[in-house]
């Protein structure tokens, strides 16, 4: 376990390995053997070890360097504010992953367009915005009255040094968990249950095991009290279990190359848990073009309904909906545009919605800040003036470097380099690189990579085209990008 955390350089880990080793040592002096007194030493020095090991990257989040802790910051913000909206009661269980970029202000150079937050690195954050002031102060009270518990039976424990290891675990877990709010993958909370669990039979005094041997009868009936709810439960849960092994089938028949298995499997996984929204978007990417294409559109925007805060739901809706003349596809990607600010596809498409409109020169310079390759899409053919007001609105465009700007100038393609073959603009999801591992982080279903064919660019122009995007540099100010309208 050790190993684990200085293998993996987590701070919080090694914070809370340190304590404990710390705490042990301290115990272990106190028992006056010589194999302890040399245990306390050893075990302090490792403390120690692993306290000063973490001092460079402590100087570097000092120092404002530390791109994870930066990043951390701005998930930790975002609970905040999400927690002054509803300080009291929370926005429920397991809503971080649906609602979360309400409240996101992703910062260039931090944070990757499209980016997928489940949880935001700090459990007591992440509970007080889940489930409020009255939720956190319930599981600190909890945890609170267990260590208070586990204290005063220590002079009667059968097993001190089980007790103690137990509440030490259980110590450790605390401070982990200040870095980090990943209670859904499962070894942690088991991690903490069996530290529980070694705290209280090791404190237990035999006299309060046999107060609290049950009867025969009463065991039985609360045997049978567990079975029913179990039933119930099981039964309760039985559609979306059925519902998400239909899905595991169509991700194993899409990455087969079967696809109408795999429409045939999502169709059921609809049917079964129809307010799932990952299962009518990958749905809807898989639909037929023609007559399917409007059943796409709608079931995307259903998706993104449901979804509520899922920037890849509403782009998704957007672009189905505009290729089928919906006339609410214009608010799916404003939406689209204020849940994923750094997206460069929102305000692309919101631009060729309306190339006429007022905000569309500045709906396309966003576009080419994020993604210059843009600079190659067959859209501005025939719109030179268009594209014109565009590299305007980039150089007037604020806090972004100046010298990014001139090499974006004069890469600018003329209308005569605007020729040859095709290439195509993908909007890759469940990827490493773009709008990442969705289907994990937000939905806990089975990545599912699938390669989205967009926009038409002259490949003559994207190999000249080698800018990284001004959203990817840390010296680019994040504040314009923030505006809840896309084009203002």
């Amino acid at each position: 376990g050790i190993a684990g955390v200085l293998v993996g350089r987590s701070l919080a880990g090694g914070a809370a390995v340190a304590g404990e080793a710390l705490v042990a040592a301290a115990w272990f002096a106190g028992r006056g053997r010589r194999l302890r007194r040399r245990l306390a030493a050893a075990l302090a020095l490792l403390g120690m070890a692993l306290a000063i090991s973490q001092v460079p990257r402590l100087a570097r989040i000092a120092a404002r360097r530390d791109a994870s802790a930066l990043a951390r910051a701005v998930y930790i913000q975002a609970g905040w504010q999400g927690w002054r909206e509803r300080s009291w009661l929370g926005w429920g269980p397991g809503s971080v992953p649906w609602t979360a970029a309400w409240f996101l202000a992703p910062q260039p150079g931090l944070n990757p367009w499209g980016e997928a937050v489940g949880e935001l690195h700090s459990l007591p954050v992440h509970l007080a915005y889940e489930t409020g002031a009255l939720g956190l102060l319930s599981v600190l009270a909890t945890a609170g009255v267990f260590l208070g518990r586990r204290w005063t039976e220590r002079r009667a424990a059968v097993d001190p040094g089980l007790l103690a290891a137990g509440c030490l675990g259980v110590a450790g877990a605390g401070i982990a968990w200040l870095g980090t709010a990943a209670v859904a993958v499962a070894a942690l909370p088991l991690a903490l249950a069996a530290a529980a669990g070694a705290a209280l039979a090791g404190g237990a005094a035999a006299a309060t095991r046999a107060a609290l041997e049950v009867p025969r009868r009463r065991l039985a009936a609360d045997v049978g009290t567990a079975c029913v709810y179990g039933l119930a439960a099981a039964a309760a849960l039985l559609a979306p279990e059925m519902a998400r092994w239909h899905y595991d089938r169509a991700v194993a028949a899409g990455q087969a190359g079967r696809r109408p298995a795999a429409l045939s499997e999502l169709a059921a996984a609809v049917r079964l848990d129809p307010e799932f929204p990952l299962y009518r978007l990958r749905l809807a990417l898989l639909q037929d073009g023609g007559t399917g294409e409007a059943r796409a559109a709608a079931l995307a925007l259903s998706a993104a309904r449901e979804g509520q805060g899922v920037g890849l739901l509403w782009l998704a809706a957007g672009i189905l909906g505009r290729a089928d003349g919906e006339v609410w596809a214009p608010a799916a990607l404003e939406q689209g545009c204020a849940l994923d600010p750094l997206s460069p596809f929102p305000p692309f498409y919101l631009m060729a919605s309306a190339p006429g409109a007022a905000a569309a020169p500045r709906l396309g310079a966003r576009a080419l800040l994020a993604e210059p390759r843009l600079m190659a899409a067959t859209f501005w053919e025939g719109r030179e003036p268009l594209f014109r007001q565009a590299l305007e609105e980039v150089r007037r465009w604020p806090g972004v470097d100046a010298g990014w700007k001139l090499a974006l100038l004069a890469a600018a393609p003329t209308p005569s380099s605007r020729r040859g073959s095709f290439v195509r603009q993908e909007l890759i999801i469940d990827s490493a690189g773009f709008t990442q591992a969705t289907s994990l982080h937000l939905f806990r279903r089975l990545p599912w990579v699938a390669r989205w064919q967009l926009l038409r660019l002259r490949e003559s122009v994207v190999v000249r085209l080698v800018i990284p995007p001004a959203t990817a540099l840390r010296s680019t100010d994040g504040a314009p990008f923030q505006s809840h309208r896309c084009g203002s």
